[in-house]
């Protein structure tokens, strides 16, 4: 049997405690040329803590334009003065990117307040149209300048406020109790919107999608210093009328519908001017916009596709090559890149 303290056991159990363990979240990752482990003290590894330790408590004193990019001059209180350069313009981002400032290309939109939370910012993309939702991170945990990538994609709008299905039956029952009865064709409107409410509650909603959209955008201009207490507004300028609504459920006369939407007013089934709410959607990214994000973030093309691979299970065109094996290290590379 082998002796414990053999020299081969014996460099193997070193070897075993001076590995740095890889983490997306510690304190100490390693990051290395080979892919292989790496002593504390190499200088891939030092120059990595540098840079971490960096990243996590510095702000922006200073920037200079230089041929399309800004070389920004940063203090940090644990490494002193470096430096970073940044493109001048982004014509894409990913969820979740760190940014040190805003691109010169964006448009801006709009402004979230929060009273316990960092404000949200909403910008446009003119080139991708796609939009970008940010917030400052700036006396936030990492005590650092700097803005934060909290969602990308296509501006999205829904009615918050539904039409009311117990309201309506609640109409019905009070009409049975009166003395003066709406005419026939009315009651009998009411009756059949509330045996037929899915279909009237689906007419709605995709009404109030199609249309609040540009009208959300023009309460969310960028013309002006705008600002919300709340990605949910009433964008209407007039009250809203729902008669239309009523004729693509029913065949009924105008006057009909017109009389039903009165009733559905005072009712409560629906509101005259419903809040509409704005999200941003990962939805129907333009084609390539994940790969052009890493490339003008500065990683490689192999680091790209390996992290689109793991990440979103891009497949890219390898007819008449090898199924390609994602390499960690180009992930873990793409990660520490986006903080």
């Amino acid at each position: 049997m082998e002796d414990e303290k053999s020299p081969q056991n014996q460099s193997e159990h070193e070897h075993a405690n001076s590995i740095v363990e890889v983490t997306d979240d510690a304190s100490e990752q390693k990051l290395v040329a080979d892919g292989g482990p790496q002593l504390p003290d190499s200088p891939e590894f030092n120059q990595w803590r540098l840079e971490s330790t960096r990243r996590t408590d510095s702000i922006v004193v200073d920037s200079t334009l230089i041929e399309g990019s800004y070389e920004l001059t940063l203090e940090s209180e644990c490494a002193g003065t470096w430096f970073e350069q940044v493109p001048a313009r982004r014509t894409a981002v990913l969820h979740n990117e760190f940014l040190w400032r805003i691109p010169d290309n964006w448009e801006y939109f709009a402004r979230i307040t929060h009273e316990d939370e960092p404000d949200e910012i909403l910008y446009k993309i003119p080139e991708s149209r796609v939009s970008v939702v940010i917030t400052e991170e700036k006396d936030g945990i990492r005590s650092r300048s700097g803005y934060r990538v909290l969602s990308i994609g296509r501006i999205q709008t829904r009615p918050t406020e539904m039409p009311d299905k117990n309201a309506l039956i609640q109409l019905l029952r009070s009409i049975e109790d009166e003395d003066n009865h709406p005419s026939e064709a009315i009651e009998d409107t009411l009756q059949y919107l509330l045996e037929h409410w899915h279909r009237f509650e689906t007419s709605y909603r995709q009404y109030y999608e199609k249309w609040s959209s540009k009208l959300m955008m023009n309460a969310f201009r960028g013309d002006r210093d705008d600002t919300f207490d709340s990605w949910s507004v009433e964008p209407w300028e007039v009250e809203q009328v729902i008669g239309h609504l009523v004729s693509d459920t029913i065949n009924c006369a105008r006057e009909t519908a017109d009389a039903v939407n009165d009733a559905f007013m005072e009712a409560g089934v629906v509101s005259p001017s419903p809040t509409v709410t704005l999200s941003v959607q990962e939805t129907r990214l333009p084609i390539g916009y994940r790969a052009q994000a890493l490339t003008e973030l500065g990683c490689s093309s192999d680091e790209t596709m390996d992290y689109l691979i793991d990440q979103f299970e891009t497949k890219p065109d390898i007819s008449g090559e090898a199924a390609r094996e994602v390499d960690e290290q180009n992930v873990r590379a793409v990660r520490h890149a986006l903080k």
